[in-house]
């Protein structure tokens, strides 16, 4: 059933999906008792509480600042800085359950409780960190949900992808672009792959690489990890097929003649076990 939901959602246009039915319409594949209405509900609440306490003084940094201080230090979530890796990280009812999660969704709760307040958050896919941005780029302001929602500069964005990095790459203006939806949605997707890949669950792995192909159909590398990980699963008729997909979605890929063999190789060797 959520799947089929989030299939319907992420067909829509940008301005018609809603990042917060299609988070919890995620993680209703490994939760399928999850009530979204009961989750959407909260945030509405959490709005109505943020907007009684005063803010410190006028425009948008201040009204920020408010609603840091109160998902952050009176609501109590913060960064999961002693199991990052924890899959529930991944999971918004989760998060809003545990008050714990990663950068991507600390930000998913704080750019749905302010969109509630009124104020139009985008998401920032830095590499190695999500982050949230306020404002035209002549006085934007961006905020780092998974340190407390402090509020940071350009400076601080370019300086904290350094400290992620430590100079082994160089920071781009484009990584202060912001993203879609499908985007952060495949981003969510694409933490919760590795997460299970780490753990070798591939069968939570290979669902995880699934809804990715749903919402972003036309990445043929996701039918090569799909492919990978029917290996892993011993799922040599499905790994092939996939291939196959991989090929047909793109034909003229540097390893096509490479996958080719690999698609004969594993249709030979599903003949010699028959």
């Amino acid at each position: 059933m959520f799947r089929s939901l989030l299939a319907d959602m992420v067909s829509r246009e940008e301005e018609d999906i809603s990042l917060v039915e299609a988070v919890l319409y995620i993680a209703g594949d490994e939760y399928p008792e999850l009530d979204t209405r009961a989750y959407i509900g909260a945030l509405d609440q959490m709005a109505r509480e943020a907007r009684t306490h005063p803010a410190e003084g006028d425009g948008p940094a201040a009204t920020l600042w408010r609603l840091s201080r109160y998902l952050f230090f009176e609501q109590g979530f913060g960064g999961n800085t002693d199991d990052y890796y924890d899959p529930q990280n991944s999971y918004l009812n989760r998060v809003m359950d545990r008050r714990l999660g990663i950068p991507i969704t600390l930000s998913i709760v704080y750019m749905e409780v302010a969109r509630r307040l009124g104020m139009v958050l985008e998401g920032i896919s830095l590499p190695g960190h999500f982050i949230l941005r306020h404002g035209p780029p002549e006085w934007e302001l961006y905020v780092d949900p998974f340190n407390g929602g402090r509020l940071l500069s350009r400076g601080d964005c370019e300086r904290l992808f350094q400290t992620t990095f430590q100079g082994r790459a160089e920071f781009q203006e484009e990584f202060l672009a912001p993203c879609t939806k499908k985007t952060i949605l495949v981003r969510v997707l694409s933490n919760l792959r590795n997460v299970y890949g780490r753990r070798k669950d591939f069968r939570r792995a290979l669902a995880a690489t699934e809804r990715i192909a749903i919402v972003q159909p036309d990445i043929p590398r996701t039918f090569r990890d799909k492919a990978a990980l029917h290996l892993l699963l011993g799922e040599q008729r499905r790994a092939a097929e996939s291939l196959q997909e991989y090929l047909d979605a793109s034909p003229a890929s540097e390893d096509a003649k490479r996958v080719k063999d690999q698609i004969r190789a594993i249709w030979e060797e599903i003949a010699r076990r028959n």
